[in-house]
C-alpha cells in the first residue's frame, strides 16, 4: 500500500511539474513570440502580389506617443481626408502584415492608418500582452487621429487575428468614436486560444492553463479575465462584421461565432470562407471578401 502512494505520489508531482513546465512555455512564447521584420512581411508581400495596385499610395511615417511615453511607430496614406480606417495587425508581425487589406479599403475611399503593435516591428521591444495593453494604444491612436484630421471624420478600425481580439477589446473604450469595426479571425479570449494551444500540443489543459493564467499575472500583469474579447463585445454598440476561414487551425472558427453571438450591436454580420486557412480568408477568394466589406460599410452608412 505505502508503495502504491509512493508511485502515485511520484506521478502527480511529475505530471505537476510536466504541465507547469508547459504553462511556462505557452506563456513564454506567447508574451516573447518570434518577431518577424517589416522586411520579411514587405518581401512576402511582394512575393505574393499584395502590392500590386498600391504602388502610388504615399506612406507618411508618423510615431504615436502613448500616456506612458512608449512610442509607437505608423504611417499614414491620405486618400480621403474625411474617412480614415486604422489596421491593427496579428501576433508576431508588422504593419506590413495588414497591408494585403489596405487596397479594398482604398478603393473605398479610405485613408489608411498602419502602425506596430506594441513591442513589434519598429517599436521597442517589451513584452506582448494578447490585447491588454494593445487595445489601450488602439484606443490612443483612435482619438490621436481624431485631434489631427478632425472630430467629425468617419473613422473605421480592422484587425485581424491578434489585431482582430485587441480591436475588440479597445471598443470599450472608442463607443463614441468609430463607425465600424471589421474583425478577421480573432480569438474570443485568451483563455479560449491558450486552451486550443495546449490541445493541438497534447498538453492536458488542467492544471496547465491555471498555471498559465497564474504566471500571466505575476510577469506581466494581465491574466485571462483582462483579455477576454468575448465579454466586452456584450456592450458593444459599434457595428461589427466578423471574417473567419473554415480551415484555420491557429484560431478555430467557432471563436467568430462566439464573438458574434456576444456582440450586442444591431448591425453585425458574420463570414466564414470554406477553403481558407488562418488570416488567409482574403487571399482564398478576395473579390468576395471586398463585396462584403463593400456590402458591410454601405449598410453602415444607411
Amino acid at each position: 500500500m505505502e508503495i502504491a502512494l509512493i508511485i502515485i505520489s511520484c506521478l502527480l508531482v511529475t505530471y505537476l511539474i510536466f504541465t507547469f513546465v508547459a504553462a511556462n512555455t505557452l506563456v513564454k512564447r506567447t508574451t516573447n513570440p518570434k518577431y518577424s521584420t517589416r522586411e520579411q512581411r514587405q518581401e512576402r508581400n511582394r512575393k505574393h502580389g499584395f502590392l500590386e495596385g498600391t504602388e502610388s499610395y504615399k506612406r507618411e511615417e508618423t510615431i504615436f506617443i502613448m500616456k506612458d511615453g512608449y512610442e509607437i511607430h505608423g504611417d499614414i496614406s491620405i486618400n480621403n481626408p474625411n474617412k480614415f480606417i486604422i489596421f491593427a495587425h496579428g501576433h508576431g508581425s508588422t504593419r506590413e502584415g495588414a497591408y494585403k487589406y489596405t487596397k479594398i479599403f482604398y478603393d473605398l475611399g479610405y485613408s489608411l492608418v498602419l502602425y506596430d503593435e506594441r513591442g513589434h516591428g519598429d517599436n521597442k521591444r517589451v513584452p506582448c500582452t494578447m490585447g491588454f495593453n494593445e487595445s489601450k494604444d488602439l484606443a490612443e491612436i483612435v482619438k490621436e487621429i481624431k485631434n489631427r484630421f478632425g472630430k467629425d471624420i468617419e473613422l473605421g478600425v480592422f484587425g485581424y487575428s491578434m489585431g482582430g481580439a485587441t480591436t475588440c477589446l479597445a471598443s470599450q473604450y472608442f463607443q463614441d468614436d468609430v463607425k465600424f469595426m471589421i474583425i478577421d479571425c480573432a480569438y474570443s479570449s485568451l483563455r479560449t486560444q491558450c486552451h486550443n494551444i495546449t490541445f493541438s500540443h497534447f498538453v492536458p489543459f488542467f492544471p496547465t492553463l491555471i498555471f498559465a493564467n497564474i504566471l500571466f499575472k505575476i510577469k506581466y500583469g494581465f491574466s485571462f479575465k483582462d483579455c477576454n474579447a468575448k465579454e466586452v463585445l456584450k456592450k458593444n454598440q459599434i457595428p461589427t462584421c466578423f471574417f473567419h476561414g473554415r480551415k484555420d487551425k491557429t484560431v478555430l472558427p467557432i471563436n467568430a461565432k462566439i464573438l458574434y453571438n456576444a456582440n450586442s450591436s444591431k448591425n453585425k454580420r458574420l463570414y466564414i470562407f470554406e477553403n481558407a486557412d488562418h488570416s488567409k480568408s482574403v487571399e482564398a477568394d478576395r473579390e468576395s471578401y471586398k463585396e462584403k466589406v463593400k456590402e458591410f460599410i454601405e449598410s453602415v452608412g444607411e
